[in-house]
């Protein structure tokens, strides 16, 4: 504002109404000054807007009391009007008496001004091609001029005069096709009838169209990591990116970035960014190719030459990484390590880029055995831990010395096979599938026994719904693996293991899951005595406990354990992870028959038993055979009851019998006559 008034109130600008008359104006009651550059004046005559004369000498005083006029200097004519009003405004005259008698004419005209708003704004920014239109918003009346100051500096009334590529817009304004000249400031002043003028001052800041970022980005991510895809060096008013699959992200306001929780290998490939910028209408579009790479992924490469074969394994790692090992196993298991610098005739160092970690080796005159499939391992020291990376690669017999190629890509062996370990695990517990293969990996898949798929993925974060994380030595390595928190009764079965080969196509390895209610397992959960034969019962505890055995005991089919007199019937063994019990079949009794416990008492601070049950039946002969002991061993004890039941009838019925006769009597003679006589 103060940049403004003493340019309005300074400043002598000649406008149309001639190259004699000098321009004053006021702005808000500051008082105007009519200034006579020539000094030597003896006498001074000033004629106001209305005809008014007034006679004066050089000073610093009110020239007349009937007036605001005040003199300005002691060696001029020049003058202040104080307190000036509209009715101030119009055609001044000073005449200048110099002591010569010589006098000399100034014209003036006086406006009064006030600071105008430029629509839409005092600082306009745009493109080349475009066209900008600029105003004074404010309108007073009838205006008689549009004064244009370009950012030449030139002047002209836009009203009567044209420029190239600048044409009158509104009331007072420009409409300018814009092109590099025109950056810089821009004045306008509007003149009215009134003698009113408003003046404004806008900025045309011009930017290069060359300098649009248009060519396409190229970045770079990190798999399991977050991210953000971002455009620098630019600063868009609103920003809109497609990714790589046509999916529209939302807008983004004062800048052009995406935040990626965890970058996945969906979010590989082209994606486009469509922004605007201030200053210009049509959108820019930008291809951003996203190149997602695995930082723990080991990159092989097999090259053959005439007279030789390079493997290289690298990890994407800075050099400042210090490499602890790099070691090959070659197809026959033999391991080599290898230094820089170091070699036999045979093998030696081979080295790779000095932008990332490499572990690689040189063949020298491969024979038939060097031929196959080989493994890298190497170790490189982080900040805080030694981190270990490996990967297979295939050396082709069939790529001849006499034909010598570059194999950017991994080979595929002749023979690929698979290789898959059984599960058992508690209910509840949780447990890993794992198969694996002779060659590189690119993804993997599992298909539980009820016919549900599961993805496995190698990001560590809130899984979906039928994911599992990964957990193996890495797809590198040829080996799939799933960590699956808990096991339920679906999980027992068959599983199939689904493994993607790198640049091929899948192979199924198969997968059984036993879920133990306990964990403690019987190796047969059933038994059958022939009659002869000793019966062997097994029971061991699952892998995926820690505990070993610290003792073990049986529990027999009645309740009862084995008793000291009991002892030659059995025999025992303890294994570490095993328990076993012998039935010795020559002292095998029908006790023996129904259910036995095997009971495990496992190491650790505090005692803990497991259980598992194992049912002895006995064979269809050896069944009979006892059947028809019980059954004649019944018979018999049935008789032999029988037969002492009936004798204590009888001679319970014959003391009866005996009891109810008359009493006892003699015979006695008498006259030769036999007579009764009781006694």
């Amino acid at each position: 504002m103060t940049r403004f008034i003493i340019f309005m109130c300074l400043l002598a600008v000649q406008f149309n109404r001639g190259l004699s008359v000098k321009t004053v104006i006021f702005i808000n009651g500051k008082s105007p000054k009519l200034t006579v550059t020539e000094e030597g004046a003896s006498k001074c005559v000033v004629e106001t807007n209305n005809g008014q004369k007034y006679t004066y000498k050089p000073n610093c005083s009110l020239i007349d009391e009937n007036t605001r006029l005040y003199g300005d200097s002691y060696y001029s004519c020049s003058l202040s009007i104080t307190k000036p009003i509209l009715n101030d405004t119009g055609y001044w005259k000073i005449i200048q008496y110099n002591k010569d008698k010589k006098f000399q004419i100034y014209d003036y005209y006086i406006y009064s001004g006030m600071e105008g708003t430029i629509s839409p704004g005092k600082t306009i920014k745009v493109y080349e091609g475009y066209y900008v239109s600029a105003k004074i918003a404010n309108e007073l009346g009838d205006i008689i001029a549009c004064n244009v100051t370009n950012s030449k500096k030139e002047t002209f009334d836009v009203l009567s005069e044209s420029k190239k590529n600048v044409e009158k817009y509104g009331r007072c304004g420009v409409r300018i096709l814009v092109n590099s000249e025109h950056h810089g400031e821009w004045h306008l002043r509007a003149i009215y009838k009134s003698n009113e003028l408003v003046s404004a001052i806008f900025n045309l800041d011009v930017q290069n169209e060359d300098e649009v970022i248009k060519e396409q980005q190229n970045i770079t991510l990190a798999l399991r990591s977050p991210a953000k895809i971002t455009l620098d060096g630019i600063k868009p008013t609103y920003c809109q990116l497609t990714d790589s699959h046509g999916v529209k992200l939302p807008l983004t306001i004062g800048k052009c970035e995406y935040d990626i929780a965890t970058v996945t290998p969906y979010h590989g490939g082209l994606w486009k960014a469509r922004y605007g910028l201030n200053g210009r209408l049509i959108p820019v579009e930008v291809d951003i190719m996203i190149t997602t790479y695995d930082s723990e992924a080991v990159i092989t490469n097999v090259n053959v030459t005439k007279h030789g074969v390079n493997i290289l394994c690298r990890v994407r790692k800075t050099p400042q990484d210090p490499l602890q090992y790099c070691l090959f196993i070659n197809p026959n298991g033999t391991m080599l390590q290898i230094s820089p610098g170091v070699g036999s005739g045979k093998y030696e160092f081979y080295q790779g880029t000095n932008e990332e970690i490499t572990c690689g080796m040189t063949i020298h005159e491969p024979e038939e055995y060097d031929y196959g499939i080989w493994r890298c391992e190497m170790a490189v020291k982080g900040l805080s831990e030694v981190d270990t990376y490996g990967s297979i690669l295939y050396v082709d017999y069939n790529q001849s010395q006499d034909t010598p190629s570059k194999n950017s890509k991994f080979a595929l062996p002749k023979r690929i096979t698979t290789f898959a370990e059984n599960v058992m695990v508690k209910r509840n517990d949780s447990f890993k599938i794992k198969c694996s293969t002779n060659t590189v990996l690119n993804y993997c898949w599992l298909r539980s026994p009820i016919g549900t798929t599961y993805s496995v993925t190698t990001v560590n974060n809130v899984l979906p719904p039928k994911t599992f994380l990964y957990e193996g030595l890495g797809f590198s390595r040829g080996e799939c693996g799933a960590f699956i928190n808990n096991a339920v009764n679906e999980y027992q079965g068959k599983w199939s293991c689904y493994m993607g080969i790198k640049n091929h196509s899948e192979i199924e390895a198969t997968v059984w899951v036993t879920v133990a209610d306990n964990y403690v397992l019987a190796e047969e959960k059933e038994l059958t005595f022939s009659g002869e034969n000793n019966l062997n019962l097994s029971c061991h505890l699952l892998p995926n406990l820690n505990n070993n055995i610290d003792y073990c005991r049986w529990i027999r089919p009645g309740g009862r354990g084995i008793r000291y007199d009991t002892n030659h019937r059995y025999m025992f063994e303890i294994y570490e992870r095993r328990c076993e019990l012998i039935i010795l079949g020559k002292n095998f009794q029908a006790e023996d028959v129904g259910r036995w416990t095997c009971v495990v008492g496992l190491t650790g601070e505090s005692i803990q038993e497991v259980s598992t049950g194992i049912d002895i039946n006995t064979s269809f002969r050896q069944s009979v055979i006892v059947t028809d002991i019980v059954i004649g061993a019944s018979i018999l004890l049935a008789i032999a009851m029988s037969f002492i039941i009936f004798t204590n009838f009888r001679k319970k019925r014959s003391a009866t019998t005996l009891s109810k006769l008359p009493p006892p009597y003699d015979v006695v003679y008498i006259n030769g006559i036999p007579s009764k006589s009781m006694t």
